[in-house]
């Protein structure tokens, strides 16, 4: 019988170890940003917790979803940046995150040329207005060209709603341009 319950909790602490990523956010690596002000309890329930990560590595590690960042970006960059993760709903339960990442292009005019990605685990609403394309694995996704210099692209992959925006204001493109650029960008974070 004892080697039995032995077994038992092998099996259970084995089966803990191979889930992997847990359903919550890791904020043991993460800064907590006080909100300053003097809110009401029913005015800071509508604002979600803000953290810093000190690295890309450490927030990419933090969230509680596997991100695949597009590596062949449109333009020269050093690479993601976090700009936010975010805690919403319920405050401090660390469910319901989302995460903000940018790259930029060229230091003397950062915002002319950047790509941004936002992803979040729960569900959230984008305009369901622009055209309708296929991704790669038959994912579909919604495309709106925003301006002259860039657009958006919408899609829906592992449960997890992705927004990829991508700007380039020294070029004014086309919208099948475009269209071929945030493509691309999907696809690539598609790839297992």
């Amino acid at each position: 019988m004892k080697h039995l319950i032995i077994i038992f909790i092998l099996m259970v602490i084995l089966s803990g170890c191979q889930l992997g990523r847990s359903d919550l956010l890791d904020t043991s690596k993460l800064e907590k940003e006080e909100i300053e002000g003097n809110l009401t309890e029913e005015q800071l329930s509508g604002i979600p917790t803000l953290y810093k990560a000190p690295s890309l590595e450490v927030a990419l590690d933090a969230v509680p979803f596997t991100v695949n960042l597009p590596e062949a970006l449109p333009f020269e960059t050093e690479g993601f940046k976090v700009i936010a993760i975010q805690d919403w709903g319920d405050r401090d339960d660390k469910k319901d995150i989302s995460i903000e990442l940018q790259a930029w292009g060229e230091a003397s005019a950062p915002m002319d040329k950047n790509v941004t990605i936002m992803i979040h685990d729960f569900e959230v609403t984008y305009s369901t207005s622009g055209i309708k394309i296929t991704l790669d694995n038959g994912i579909e996704a919604r495309y709106d060209m925003d301006h002259k210099a860039g657009g958006n692209i919408y899609f829906v992959h592992k449960g997890l709603i992705i927004s990829i925006s991508y700007t380039d204001k020294e070029k004014e493109f086309e919208k099948e341009k475009v269209l071929d650029v945030l493509v691309t960008l999907a696809n690539q974070m598609l790839k297992e």
